[in-house]
């Protein structure tokens, strides 16, 4: 949690970030929450930026991940039978599992290291399972990255904008990554 900032203070802020000297940061869960609930009429308002082709971007990347999903659901249903009302709510469990508990930690490369590793994999599988495995691990992929894109994406709109900042201060933290903090004030409690 950060504290509260004068827009003069947020200014000095700005200077650092600029020369590097700090960072600040926003909880993935927090910013792929603020593309997905509140309006861009709301962000205009508050903000005069518009986040439309951002928060267009965001949904967009949602809605693949779920149909790369659904695409590996039909392949599952069209090649394994009946096993298929075995192996599909268990996808679902396991997309589940792996989309929740991947959201807040890693990087964007980790992340595509991980993902160019399973679709490795893959080549040496049977078709009746590779293709499967292909949209459920894309599936997963693109979840993951709508929560970094949207982590990216506030970052950059809190870092130029004070309007922004003190509206989601109580989520921003800021990072000293100078020597010491000659900032004149308390960046983190």
């Amino acid at each position: 949690m950060t504290s509260y900032l004068t827009e003069d203070e947020y200014a000095a802020l700005q200077i650092r970030i600029q020369a590097g000297e700090s960072t600040i940061s926003v909880p993935r869960g927090v910013a792929r929450q603020f593309f997905t609930h509140v309006s861009n009429s709301s962000i205009k308002s508050i903000t005069d930026s518009s986040m439309f082709w951002q928060k267009g971007l965001i949904w967009a990347t949602i809605f693949f991940s779920v149909l790369t999903l659904l695409i590996a659901a039909i392949f599952i249903i069209s090649s394994f039978g009946y096993w298929s009302a075995v192996a599909v709510p268990l996808t679902g469990i396991f997309w589940v599992v792996l989309a929740g508990l991947t959201y807040e930690e890693g990087s964007w490369t980790s992340i595509t290291v991980i993902l160019a590793a399973s679709l490795a994999v893959i080549f040496f599988m049977a078709q009746i399972y590779s293709l499967p495995a292909f949209f459920f691990i894309i599936s997963v992929w693109t979840y993951r990255i709508t929560y970094i894109l949207a982590e990216l994406l506030l970052t950059g709109l809190i870092k130029k904008s004070y309007s922004a900042f003190d509206m989601l201060v109580e989520h921003v933290e800021i990072q000293e990554t100078g020597s010491g903090n000659d900032s004149g004030f308390d960046s983190a409690n």
